[in-house]
């Protein structure tokens, strides 16, 4: 290999005195890579799935095609110091737990709540967020619907997203309840806003920016949320090296107040009545 080596550089030798540059490039690119060295300033790509339909985590701006969010600059902070090339991977929660165990992408990040079933199949992070099941619902029927036994009855119509843990629990404690699956989790606040639906199965976080979004809606239980999760960053169980590497990095985010400045950007002070 060193012979070898030794002729490539007689070789460019002999091409820098005749000045081609064409064949110069050429030759240090199978220089580089003969010798396995890494261009300088080379980063490799960080491939992190969402779903982008989950205000304030993580939410795709179809105008602007962009992401924005909790998860979305966590994500970015992450690829930054770290020194990855940030490239973002739709998902949806319906194939969330297929796509991660396909390695998809080396982790996903869109409020994804920490359960048993998932811990079965993948690992999750530390908990970062809190995950709390409350109701939102129009300001005309805070007083109607205070318990989930007042929501669940044949009366009420209860408009879920699928795949995920608000169909989980709609599903064991809404059982009486007309529901219906909306596939697009976002356009959800806008039905319960315009009388389509009368309840929409919700996080508190999420809910505080809808109520902020819709003058008419209210979510009076964010008090007092039906469940209390954390939330964290879901990876392939194979994926050992990248979840050692975030995990610790998570860890200093929270004890520095990182985490906190972040989440005030995005999640709205609950009025105070």
């Amino acid at each position: 290999m060193i012979h070898i080596k030794k002729i490539f550089i007689n070789f460019f030798i002999y091409l820098i005195k005749m000045k081609n540059k064409f064949y110069i490039f050429t030759l240090i690119k199978i220089l580089c890579s003969s010798m396995s060295i890494a261009p300088l300033n080379s980063k490799r790509n960080l491939y992190v799935g969402t779903a982008g339909d989950y205000k304030p985590v993580s939410f795709y701006d179809n105008n602007t095609k962009t992401y924005s969010g909790i998860d979305i600059e966590i994500s970015k902070l992450f690829a930054k110091e770290k020194n990855y090339n940030l490239v973002f991977i739709k998902t949806s929660w319906p194939n969330l737990m297929q796509d991660t165990l396909l390695n998809k992408f080396d982790f996903a990040i869109c409020g994804i709540t920490k359960t048993e079933a998932r811990l079965e199949k993948a690992l999750m992070s530390i908990g970062y967020l809190k995950a709390g099941k409350t109701f939102l619902m129009r300001k005309e029927d805070v007083e109607k619907y205070k318990t989930i036994s007042d929501v669940d009855k044949s009366t009420v119509r209860v408009i879920i997203n699928p795949g995920g843990t608000n169909e989980k629990f709609a599903n064991e404690f809404l059982t009486h309840a007309n529901k219906t699956i909306h596939p697009i989790n976002e356009e959800i606040p806008s039905l319960i806003s315009k009388g389509i639906g009368d309840i929409m199965v919700t996080e508190v976080m999420e809910g505080l920016v809808y109520i902020k979004e819709f003058d008419n809606l209210a979510i009076p239980l964010y008090k007092t949320p039906f469940t209390n999760q954390d939330i964290g960053v879901l990876f392939n169980k194979k994926n050992t090296e990248i979840f050692n590497e975030f995990n610790p990095w998570l860890e200093s985010k929270l004890n520095d107040g990182t985490i906190d400045k972040i989440k005030k950007e995005f999640i709205p002070e609950p009025e105070m009545n």
